[in-house]
């Protein structure tokens, strides 16, 4: 996920300009919407706004097919998999409880909410700068300062995990990935040496990342709270959105009913 958070930005599109609180309640209210709804022509109709959210915002079909990429591999193949394995259990000791439960309609169902859920959360993650949400998050949560909870300073330290995190994760692809496929170009390694030079190649990589808390440290005590700012924007882009969401909210409520 972080690596394909690295690879795409969203930051200079329009999505971007749009006040990041109300982007943030209305991500919220749609992955609602999409939990809920259970007719097949209100889901078109949030892939629809998602779709021309998605191109006239600024993006492209570029970021829509990443998110179908990244979906299918940390959801549907471990799916597939568990799938296969409970037909074949089903099928090697004749038991019904293995494949009892399967429901191909439902199951479509389920899997289709999670990737408006999916898609939703990043459509918002890559086109809101990080300090715009903890600048949100931190004004949301501003009651608790008064009752002894240091939240500045937790969302301090989720920024600078995020920032390391996603450093790490940059250097994996340039670096790690980069050697590994070095080693298993090399003609002259037999199969048993290119396994062990990758499993080297991780236990240094997983080593190293262990040294990767005492910069976080670093990056907290030289990173300012108040850095971390939000004021409400209202312009005719936010309205503009307001208003075609109530239109798709008022449009899915009649449909459901």
């Amino acid at each position: 996920m972080l690596s394909y958070l690295s690879e795409i930005n969203l930051k200079n599109s329009l999505l971007a300009e749009l006040d990041a609180g109300l982007k943030a309640c209305l991500a919220l209210i749609l992955t609602v919407l999409a939990s809920v709804c259970e007719k097949q022509v209100s889901f078109f109709i949030i892939f629809l706004y998602l779709l021309l959210a998605t191109l006239l915002l600024g993006s492209n079909f570029r970021f829509l097919w990443k998110n179908i990429v990244a979906y299918g591999i940390i959801f549907m193949l471990p799916y597939s998999f568990g799938l296969l394995l409970s037909i074949l259990f089903g099928y090697l000791f004749s038991n019904a409880l293995f494949v009892s439960d399967l429901v191909i309609p439902e199951t479509f169902l389920r899997m289709l909410k999670i990737f408006f859920v999916w898609y939703i959360g990043s459509l918002y993650i890559c086109s809101t700068p990080l300090q715009a949400i903890l600048g949100m998050l931190k004004k949301v949560f501003n009651p608790l300062n008064s009752l002894g909870v240091p939240v500045s300073k937790y969302l301090t330290i989720i920024m600078c995990i995020v920032i390391q995190l996603t450093e790490s994760v940059s250097e994996f692809q340039n670096n790690t990935v980069e050697q590994a496929r070095t080693i298993f170009k090399e003609k002259r390694m037999g199969l048993k040496t290119k396994l062990k030079e990758i499993s080297n190649l991780l236990v240094f990589y997983i080593a190293n990342s262990l040294h990767k808390t005492e910069e976080i440290q670093k990056l907290v005590d030289q990173t300012n709270p108040n850095n971390f700012t939000y004021n409400i924007q209202i312009s005719r882009k936010e309205i503009f959105t307001l208003f075609s969401f109530l239109l798709l909210l008022t449009v899915l409520i009649f449909l459901e009913l």
